[in-house]
């Protein structure tokens, strides 16, 4: 039920928590359509999940979903997604990886407290800082679920929730630009995987 001009974003999926404006609903409810369709038939979703912080916050974001029918293609597109992330990264001189041992996403750096919430198990990861106030952590993660069930296995991880109705809400609002010459998503493989 729209209230002063937000909308609950449980009203598009159950899994997705908080408002927004009214004005994202159509996009978030069709970037989750695509999302559906790319998923359609895999049985194993990766994303990506990169962390930075600096001298004034956190930002996080998950920059892309892939859908695999096969565990081993899985495996070797999240370490190859990490890789790219770091390698966009150290594009600038100034980021340099870091050897620390694998840090969840739900873990603080400064404290080591835990964030309670519900998020799947990395396959990789890798630390990077630029200075003492910026750091960065990048992630990949395998989920893996009945076809069917696949999209709501991913955003049942809660702590990435927000993240996750970033990503759909832009799909649909690239979508939506392409309405007379649709985006077909990126495909790779033999016909068994789909990448948003």
């Amino acid at each position: 039920m729209a209230r002063d001009g937000m909308f609950a974003l449980r009203e598009v999926h159950p899994a997705l928590k908080g408002q927004w404006i009214i004005a994202m609903r159509e996009p978030l409810a069709r970037g989750l359509a695509c999302m559906r369709a790319s998923l359609e038939g895999c049985r194993y979703a990766v994303f990506d999940h990169v962390t930075e912080y600096d001298y004034d916050g956190v930002m996080t974001s998950i920059g892309q979903v892939a859908g695999f029918r096969d565990r081993a293609e899985a495996e070797a597109h999240a370490g190859q997604r990490c890789d790219e992330i770091v390698g966009s990264f150290q594009f600038e001189d100034r980021w340099k990886p870091q050897d620390i041992p694998p840090r969840p996403a739900n873990m603080l750096p400064a404290t080591g407290s835990r964030i309670p919430g519900t998020l799947p198990v990395q396959f990789a990861f890798t630390a990077l800082r630029a200075n003492e106030y910026e750091s960065c952590y990048v992630r990949t993660y395998i989920v893996e679920a009945e076809p069917e069930r696949l999209v709501d296995s991913l955003l049942s991880n809660n702590l990435f929730a927000e993240d996750f109705a970033r990503l759909i809400s832009k799909l649909g609002e690239q979508s939506s630009s392409h309405l007379s010459n649709p985006p077909n998503p990126t495909v790779s493989g033999p016909a068994s995987t789909g990448a948003l």
